[in-house]
């Protein structure tokens, strides 16, 4: 599936892990203090930054990627590997998780 800029954008509204970041961030240091208009304007600017540096990590490495986990003559076999590996984690992170 393709997804567009513009997709790509709104997208980030249903974004669950930037709402709690941003939920964490004004609730921590902007709600309930004497200045928050000025903690905001700071505020802003570097959840901004960090947002498009982020990204912008993650579309680059997605992209510099693509083409070797395509694997030799497109057979799509590291991207299976790689698939496996990642759930593997995840499967590991979840069992974890349950014992912490």
């Amino acid at each position: 599936m393709n997804v567009t800029f513009w997709q790509g954008v709104a997208l980030q509204f249903v974004n669950i892990k930037a709402w709690m970041l941003a939920l964490a961030m004004v609730s921590g240091w902007v709600a309930g203090r004497a200045d928050p208009g000025l903690r905001f304007a700071v505020l802003l600017p570097l959840m901004l930054a960090f947002a498009f540096v982020s990204n912008l990590t993650y579309a680059l490495a997605g992209s510099l990627l693509r083409k070797w986990l395509s694997g030799p003559c497109g057979s799509g076999l590291r991207l299976m590997w790689f698939n496996r590996a990642m759930a593997a984690v995840l499967v590991v992170t979840a069992i974890w998780m349950l014992f912490i």
